[in-house]
């Protein structure tokens, strides 16, 4: 009888140690994001990637440049290799209406202060770190790049140029690099 408990306590542990952790919890990368969007629409994610932006908003890249992420291609679609990110907190106006949570502005305002200020005295340095938030993105996605380069659609962001927004709930694991080491 001592035998078959352990077996069963085993057998318990191996399954529970094994199993896949929630995706807020496994990082993906913004290229994973947007070439499976049906996965991670609607659901709490966590991104590893670099911060970028400027006064028209930030998102997030796996790298620097413009072409679509060889994924996102294959699947006919030519959008920028970009989430776009933002906050919520009640009464914002937040694109899709708003977020089940608030987004913790604090505790993303002092995780990213000392990057932020390293960058700001440095244009060779770039900011990574982990965003979890909730995955917005329609289904009706219409994003074209026109001859000169810019992106344009029903996305999220500056002229809906973005295929997806996170909606950020922490940011955690921020890392200063030189860009030249950026992802």
């Amino acid at each position: 009888m001592g035998y078959a408990k352990l077996f069963a306590l085993c057998c318990c542990l191996g399954v529970t140690t094994t199993a896949p952790l929630r995706s807020a919890e496994r990082p993906v990368t913004v290229c994973e994001t947007l070439t499976d969007l049906d996965r991670y629409r609607g659901k709490v994610i966590a991104i590893r990637a670099i911060l970028r932006g400027g006064r028209h908003g930030e998102f997030l890249q796996d790298g620097y440049g413009d072409e679509p992420c060889q994924g996102v291609s294959k699947r006919g679609h030519a959008w920028p290799p970009a989430v776009a990110i933002t906050q919520y907190t009640r009464g914002s106006d937040v694109e899709d209406g708003p977020a089940t949570f608030e987004s913790d502005t604090e505790e993303i305002r002092t995780a990213l202060a000392k990057a932020r200020s390293q960058v700001g005295q440095d244009s060779n340095l770039a900011i990574v770190a982990t965003f979890t938030g909730e995955l917005r993105a329609r289904k009706d996605i219409q994003i074209v790049r026109d001859p000169e380069g810019w992106y344009y659609g029903t996305g999220y962001g500056q002229s809906g140029q973005y295929p997806a927004l996170l909606v950020l709930k922490t940011v955690r694991d921020v890392r200063v690099v030189k860009k030249t080491s950026a992802r």
